[in-house]
């Protein structure tokens, strides 16, 4: 994906969807209202800018593409986006705990 991770870092919500609607091909006409949610929710989600909510989406999708994970609307609309890791990340044999109370990791 040449060229995203270079993107001005003061730009609205509306324009980085319109980037990532021209990095998967995608029209903008029903598309961007979704992408800017997506956006949106991964920098609020992670404590981040907008800037870092459309890094972070950019990222998932590269990440998508380099598993051959399907980039359809279901995708973006089912908040798979926010599930996806890096290929070289092995999986954890050991799951990680949250208490409720502090949401402090714990190991069981």
């Amino acid at each position: 994906m040449p060229g995203w991770k270079a993107m001005e870092t003061d730009l609205n919500v509306g324009e980085y969807a319109k980037r990532v609607c021209r990095e998967i091909g995608w029209p903008y006409s029903g598309n961007l209202t979704l992408l800017c949610d997506c956006i949106t929710s991964l920098a609020y989600a992670r404590g981040l800018d907008v800037w870092g909510g459309f890094i972070s989406l950019m990222q998932a999708i590269e990440w998508a593409k380099e598993q051959e994970i399907r980039l359809d609307r279901w995708f973006f609309q089912d908040g798979k986006y926010s599930e996806i890791t890096s290929p070289d990340v092995a999986p954890s044999c050991e799951p990680w705990h949250f208490s409720r109370g502090d949401r402090s990791e714990k190991k069981p």
